[in-house]
């Protein structure tokens, strides 16, 4: 079976590479560095080139030019792209029942009646540049780093591989 879409997921990715050992990297636009728009604020995964969102999940593309989705310096807190401009920030887990950041903004914790309470992640994904070969080893490289102002941690970061985009 041939493989070509990865989902990975995490909390603030700052690069990311599959790599066939002694390959070229099979990530497209691995640093969010080629975009279609400029990015301007939040979820807007969409606007860098090849990346999606693999659920309804609101993944963020971090930029120097942007207000809100800033980078070195955002509301989220402080983290420099590991190389180029840019870099991509997700929830890894959310439980709604905590009080979260929406507190500190509006004053308040989320609503319990909100859809995908209690629980929450969000996902992203990119095409291969060329599907993956059973019985190859690859390696995989995911530069993570947990926002400054978050409250919560996962204890690990993981990556799917499938041979469709999931919607």
């Amino acid at each position: 079976m041939k493989l070509k879409y990865p989902v990975l997921f995490g909390a603030a990715i700052l690069s990311v590479g599959a790599i066939a050992q002694a390959g070229p990297n099979l990530v497209k636009n691995p640093g969010f560095e080629e975009t279609t728009k400029p990015v301007t604020t939040w979820d807007q995964l969409d606007r860098a080139t090849g990346w999606s969102n693999a659920n309804a999940g609101s993944v963020d593309v971090f930029n120097k030019d942007a207000c809100y989705v800033g980078a070195p310096d955002n509301d989220l807190g402080s983290t420099a792209a590991f190389e180029g401009e840019r870099y991509a920030g997700f929830v890894a887990y959310k439980d709604d029942q905590r009080p979260n950041r929406v507190k500190r903004f509006l004053n308040h914790d989320e609503s319990p009646f909100r859809p995908a309470y209690q629980q929450y992640s969000e996902y992203l994904q990119t095409e291969l540049a060329s599907p993956l070969t059973a019985g190859q080893e690859y390696d995989v490289l995911i530069r993570v780093k947990l926002a400054g102002t978050s409250d919560r941690t996962v204890s690990g970061i993981g990556a799917y591989c499938s041979p469709v985009k999931l919607e």
